[in-house]
């Protein structure tokens, strides 16, 4: 045991030194000594330690607690514990007893208790005494130490009625109540961190209101330094006044919080363009606070005035950012495109026109909008990473959302990045082609109502009792009022959909509170069985014009009078009357010719 007492002793060192860095530090050390060595015993004992230290411990787990540090998925993984043989695992018991580093005979007596049967109660007793023992430090709890403390109060927890287990509970906080009450440097986690170690294990005891006035005294010293770390205080602060269920106390705090991030916003607010969206963060985290706050208490702090002096500060945050955020643009050479749409449209018959015109943009496939969205995905993936802020043109956020893993997209994730494929292809095709095609058309061709009406009582998609208010709406759109044209359209087109899926026995109403009433647009696209009665494609393309917030969401700009005549998105409105013109003239041309979706693309000839 010579041999093994030198490289226990030569452990020690490394374990005492500065740099030290936990049980990946030790893995690497041991493999280093492991190679120096020829062959034998000893070095089959090293390379064994090795690769039970590279496993990464999960100290509040009982299942697995080990796991492995390393996962490439189908090219391989490190060790876990069940990767170990019988053979190894024999070894390990086998040299347990002679271990003194505590780091090595901890993690061992770990792996017995998992792995061995019967199992022997002083392993978990080993285990708990052997990461105690490793003294912590404000320097070194984040290597490793802290969660080796962790795993102590987790395992002392589980077994604290056994009778065989020994829980000293003032060994297990005595020395982090010490660092905790004499640290004066303000920035700075780890006594933060052993602080909730405590809190959630309820070991502190007789020491509450010692911890209080030191936890807001760090608060004090380090709200204009590091806001996150002096939250971080206060809502230690919080914890501790839950378990003494002193609320109101609670209640103040939160209000402290709610200041410090209001102050952190005005801050925010003086820096440029940047600044503004910080301050809007900063405001939006203050009024989540400030909602946290019990009811019964809000008079007390003026809870009422806080809040609308809030949102009002956010929303101007919103209209800076807004006006001085740079914009990105790609500009595009569309002259072929406006040269190729003049062509084929000028100078021809009006149904001819109007049918090349409505046969620039290609249906919508669903199949092929998703491989496109796939495709972007995995060029793109380093978008993902990061969440997304959707602002209306009157500063509002109405849409959020998350960063994801480019692996396990949602259905709901993937219908997004659907719609916003969607609605920039729109964009794209309205701007380089529909409006001047449009343009053409409108110039070479006058039209009346009674035309309009002529199309949509002979089209099997408009409903007959609706066919002269949709002829209305289409009408004012070809006259170029497409705010008028859509203030028609938009609730029709609900109507439009409930009638096809009622036709198709789909249930569209609901009861509530023994009322019956009618679901929403939003609603009705949402029910499974619309897929049966409407092909995917379209329901995508209903949902980006009329009600998804990556969208342009018309529906609810419209009902809830969101829009003017100087203020609506001209892009959307227009190809909203452009879908529901086509749509209308291919059902049209089915009736009449029987053509299907692919032959009304490919026409060449009159339709009519």
């Amino acid at each position: 045991m010579s041999e093994w007492g030198n490289i226990e002793e030569e452990l020690a060192h490394l374990c005492a030194k500065d740099e030290f860095y936990g049980y990946s530090n030790i893995s690497s050390w041991l493999s280093e000594q492991a190679k120096k060595l020829e062959s034998g015993k000893l070095k089959e004992e090293l390379e064994l330690y090795s690769k039970i230290c590279f496993m990464m411990l999960i100290p509040t787990s009982m299942n697995e607690p080990l796991k492995e540090r390393v996962n490439y998925f189908e090219h391989g993984r490190s060790a876990r514990p069940e990767d170990l043989t019988e053979a190894e695992i024999g070894k390990l018991e086998s040299t347990y007893e002679y271990l003194n580093n505590p780091w090595l005979k901890a993690r061992i007596a770990e792996i017995l208790w998992l792995l061995k049967k019967p199992k022997n109660i002083n392993w978990i007793q080993t285990a708990i005494d052997c990461y105690l023992s490793i003294r912590e430090t404000k320097d070194n709890w984040f290597k490793d130490v802290g969660f080796c403390h962790e795993r102590a109060f987790c395992l002392g927890a589980k077994f604290i009625r056994n009778p065989n287990i020994n829980i000293d509970i003032e060994k297990m906080r005595g020395i982090k109540i010490e660092v905790i009450l004499n640290e004066y440097q303000a920035e700075n986690f780890t006594v933060l961190k052993m602080g909730e170690l405590l809190v959630n294990y309820g070991m502190i005891e007789n020491y509450e209101y010692q911890l209080i006035g030191k936890y807001l005294e760090l608060a004090e010293s380090c709200k204009n330094i590091n806001i996150h770390l002096a939250d971080g205080y206060l809502k230690a602060v919080i914890h501790i006044y839950e378990q003494l269920k002193q609320f109101e106390k609670v209640s103040e705090i939160n209000m402290e919080r709610a200041k410090l991030y209001e102050k952190e916003g005005d801050g925010h607010l003086k820096k440029e363009i940047i600044g503004a969206v910080l301050a809007q963060d900063a405001y939006e985290k203050a009024l989540q606070i400030l909602a946290t706050i019990q009811r019964k208490f809000r008079g007390k702090f003026q809870y009422a005035q806080i809040e609308q002096n809030l949102y009002e500060k956010m929303h101007e945050a919103a209209v800076i950012f807004l006006e001085t955020a740079p914009q990105i643009t790609h500009k595009i050479d569309i002259k072929d495109i406006i040269d190729w749409v003049n062509t084929e449209i000028s100078g021809q018959d009006f149904p001819i026109a109007l049918h090349k015109l409505l046969s620039i943009k290609p249906m919508v496939k669903f199949d092929d909008l998703q491989e496109k969205v796939f495709e972007k995905i995995n060029n793109n993936f380093l978008s993902n990473l990061f969440g997304e802020k959707h602002f209306s043109e009157d500063a509002r956020v109405i849409k959020r959302s998350l960063a994801m893993s480019t692996n396990e997209f949602t259905d709901e994730q993937l219908e997004v990045k659907m719609i916003e494929e969607c609605k920039s292809d729109v964009e794209f095709w309205t701007k380089s082609a529909l409006i001047e095609g449009f343009k053409v058309l409108q110039r070479e061709h006058n039209l009346r109502l009674e035309d309009f009406f002529h199309l949509t009582q002979l089209s099997p998609f408009i409903p007959q009792d609706r066919s002269r208010d949709i002829a209305k709406g289409l009408y004012f759109g070809y006259d170029g009022d497409f705010l008028t044209s859509l203030h028609l359209l938009a609730p029709q087109i609900e109507h439009i959909v409930r009638y096809h899926l009622k036709n198709s026995d789909v249930k569209t109403t609901m009861i509530e509170d023994g009322v019956e009433t009618e679901l929403s647009l939003n609603a009705l696209l949402k029910k499974e069985e619309a897929k049966k009665v409407f092909n995917e494609g379209l329901i995508i393309e209903l949902k980006t014009i009329f009600t998804h917030p990556s969208g342009f969401n018309i529906r609810n700009d419209v009902a809830h009078g969101l829009v003017s005549s100087h203020n609506y998105n001209k892009v959307g409105f227009f190809y909203a009357w452009y879908f529901l013109l086509r749509i209308t003239f291919m059902h049209f041309c089915r009736k009449v010719q029987s053509l299907d979706e692919d032959d009304f693309q490919s026409l060449v000839k009159n339709p009519l």
